[in-house]
């Protein structure tokens, strides 16, 4: 995995692909999401994110993202997206997740 600079520019560059993605800060992890990845990642960037969270963590520090494509529609993106979540719960990451992915 390799973590991308969380910028307008880096996201926007993307292939428009279905999957996974994780955003991060240099020291944790704070949000794991699925859908259009290039799509998603830029309306965490914009003004009508609602995630209270998300939008503090992203204008006041540098961050970071990766993601993998999940092809096989909704419900095999949404199965990663519990097994990721899971994963970094059991850390005690992932304070921006604020509901299930179903």
């Amino acid at each position: 995995m390799d973590w991308i600079e969380y910028t307008a520019n880096k996201v926007s560059n993307l292939n428009d692909v279905y999957g996974v993605y994780v955003l991060s800060t240099n020291q944790t992890v704070f949000y794991v999401g699925s859908g259009q990845i290039r799509e998603r990642l830029m309306h965490h960037l914009s003004n009508s994110e609602e995630n209270s969270c998300i939008k503090l963590k992203i204008k006041q520090l540098k961050c970071f993202f990766w993601f993998e494509e999940v092809t096989g529609g909704e419900d095999k993106r949404k199965t990663r997206e519990e097994e990721l979540l899971a994963s970094y719960k059991e850390r005690g990451l992932v304070e921006c997740n604020q509901v299930s992915p179903r």
